[in-house]
């Protein structure tokens, strides 16, 4: 599957790991980078997104409280967490309450992360697909009940 036509967001407040991650995804992915919570919901306002990944500890906010956010105006966003300190209530309540997908330990290893990646893009299709049937079916209901009620 190629991935190029999907976005991915990361958001870091440490320079140096925004240009790693661009340098070393941007040929199989659209990148973009945020270096601020701010910056990162401009970007999500203009741009597609369909994987967003954001560093945990940043100045503003956490990374989950940025996920907690986005939550209900990005619904279809697939989250994950980039972190150097695993925190198991902090991951337990961005699993069950605001459906991250993963969290990944930094430093991350390449590979591994673009595994990661491809796998959060694909249940993003398998979702998309999901969301089209459901659509399908709702307006197969809506066209029963016309039917019904002519009768």
């Amino acid at each position: 599957m190629d991935f190029k036509k999907y976005g991915v967001l990361y958001i870091d407040d440490e320079e140096k790991n925004l240009q790693t991650f661009q340098i070393t995804f941007k040929k199989y992915y659209t990148v973009y980078v945020a270096d601020s919570v701010k910056e990162a919901f401009k970007i999500l306002m203009t741009n597609p997104m369909h994987v967003v990944l954001t560093d945990q500890q940043m100045p503003e906010m956490t990374g989950t409280d940025f996920l907690q956010r986005i939550h209900y105006n990005y619904p279809d966003l697939v989250r994950m967490v980039i972190t150097a300190h695993a925190d198991q209530d902090t991951i337990l309540k961005a699993l069950n309450e605001y459906n991250v997908f993963g969290f990944i330990l930094k430093p991350w290893d390449n590979i591994d992360l673009k595994v990661k990646i491809d796998q959060a893009l694909e249940k993003y299709e398998k979702d998309a697909q999901y969301r089209i049937k459901i659509k399908a079916l709702e307006q197969e209901i809506v066209e029963l009940k016309e039917a019904l009620a002519k009768k």
